[in-house]
C-alpha cells in the first residue's frame, strides 16, 4: 500500500461507524485494490491512479500530488452509496494533518460514479458499487526501508 492509499485509508477508518460497518475478523475490509482476493460486502478497495512529485524552479520537493480511487462495494445500490457516503464525509471533516505517516495537505473529492459488478462468490445478484476520485497533496513522513 502507497503513502496515499495508506492516508486515505486512515480517513475512511477515523469514522468509527465506518469503521466498524467494515471490521472483519482479520482487520478492516479497506485495502487496496487486487483482484485476486474475495471479499465479502460490505468492502473499500482502494485503487491508485496517479501519483507524482512537485516540480517547482527549485527542482523536486518532497509535496506530492496524487488521485485515489474509492470504490464502496455492497450488496445493495443504497449500502454502497451510505458507505461512500460516510467516506466523502469522513474526507471533508478531516481538512488537513498526518494520517497514517503521511501529512496531508489537502484532500478533496473530485468525481463519483456508480455501477454494477459481478459478484466472485457466483451468487446471482451483481455488487453495487460506488466509484469515488480523491485528490490529494501529501508528504510522506514515513522513512523508506530497504
Amino acid at each position: 500500500m502507497n503513502a496515499a492509499q495508506r492516508a486515505v485509508r486512515a480517513v475512511i477508518l477515523r469514522n468509527p461507524q465506518l469503521a466498524a460497518k467494515l471490521q472483519t475478523a482479520t482487520g478492516h475490509a479497506v485495502r487496496p485494490g487486487d483482484a485476486s482476493q474475495v471479499d465479502r460486502p460490505p468492502y473499500v478497495l482502494l485503487w491508485r491512479i496517479t501519483d507524482r512529485p512537485v516540480h517547482t524552479l527549485n527542482g523536486r520537493e518532497s509535496i506530492r500530488i496524487a488521485r485515489v480511487q474509492v470504490d464502496s462495494y455492497a450488496a445493495t445500490k443504497s449500502e454502497a452509496a451510505a458507505i461512500a457516503q460516510a467516506i466523502g464525509d469522513a474526507v471533508a471533516l478531516f481538512q488537513r494533518g498526518n494520517a497514517d505517516g503521511v501529512w496531508l495537505a489537502e484532500i478533496t473529492e473530485d468525481d463519483t460514479r456508480d455501477r454494477d459488478e459481478r459478484n466472485r462468490e457466483g451468487a446471482d445478484l451483481p455488487l453495487r458499487v460506488v466509484q469515488a476520485d480523491y485528490l490529494l497533496t501529501y508528504r510522506d513522513n514515513t522513512p523508506p526501508t530497504l
